[in-house]
């Protein structure tokens, strides 16, 4: 039981920069997502009103990026870890705006309130590793869903 106690206590310590990390973006991105900025891509979180997930990639200037340049992982902590399977969906021509990206084949895990885990990995470059706390609800004060919120609360 000690052992077990050690290691969530060190678990916690070590996942600590990347919940910063995740804590930092206070910006919202063209999807009305979280944006996320990595070492070598910014990245978008956006779920949709069928509780798919949809993840963008971009250029450090915002120019949409092949989802294909990255491996993407995806994962929802509730009680353990759940593996979200993305697939590439491809610009719809006839929608202005509209980019290639990933997107959840199943819905998200409801409800709300768990941890949501986002790497993003090139190869022969480091690692980016994002976490933050789900939570759909709307704010009262910038008016993006929580998990996409820019106040700082």
């Amino acid at each position: 039981m000690r052992d077990l106690s050690r290691f969530v206590a060190l678990l916690s310590i070590l996942a600590l920069p990347f919940v910063a990390q995740a804590k930092e973006a206070k910006e919202v991105g063209p999807h009305g997502g979280r944006l996320m900025k990595g070492a070598q891509f910014k990245v978008e979180f956006h779920l949709d009103k069928d509780r798919k997930a949809h993840v963008y990639l971009y250029g450090q200037g915002m120019e949409p990026a092949n989802p294909e340049a990255a491996k993407v992982t995806l994962r929802a902590m509730k009680g353990g870890a759940q593996q979200v399977e993305l697939v590439k969906v491809a610009a719809d021509p006839k929608v202005k705006g509209s980019t290639a990206h990933l997107v959840s084949k199943k819905a998200l895990l409801s409800p709300d309130g768990y941890l949501i885990s986002l790497t993003v990995k090139v190869t022969g470059k480091p690692l980016d590793s994002f976490r933050f706390n789900f939570l759909e609800e709307t704010c009262g004060e910038c008016g993006h869903p929580e998990y996409a919120c820019i106040c700082g609360h």
